[in-house]
């Protein structure tokens, strides 16, 4: 069951980061459009610090696991979540950039 809730919280997360950035775009530029450039880029900044410390993490548990099957799947799991969010954050940058080249032009 924590399992369960932490995945709907990561993917909270994940879903907040891939709409933020086509807000953005929909709005005229303005004050309000630059703060929401200036909160996507620190959402995407934070969430690339998270996934690059999730890889760390799960390499150091790898090596540390001493051949305990748990660590290893629990490494594992978490090197497969960080490699999906940022997939979605580059996802969610893209996005915001075609979106921004269409509406503006």
């Amino acid at each position: 069951m924590r399992i369960m809730k932490n995945k709907i919280k990561g993917l909270l997360i994940i879903a907040s980061t891939a709409v933020v950035p086509t807000l953005s775009v929909c709005a005229e530029e303005s004050n309000i459009s630059k703060t929401i450039v200036k909160i996507t880029d620190l959402l995407t900044t934070i969430g690339g610090v998270l996934a690059i410390l999730g890889f760390v993490v799960a390499g150091l548990m790898m090596t540390l696991a001493f051949e305990n099957e748990e660590n290893v799947k629990t490494a594992k799991n978490i090197i497969k979540w960080s490699m999906i969010g940022l997939l979605v954050i580059l996802m969610a940058k893209a996005l915001s950039a075609i979106v921004e080249g269409v509406v503006v032009k």
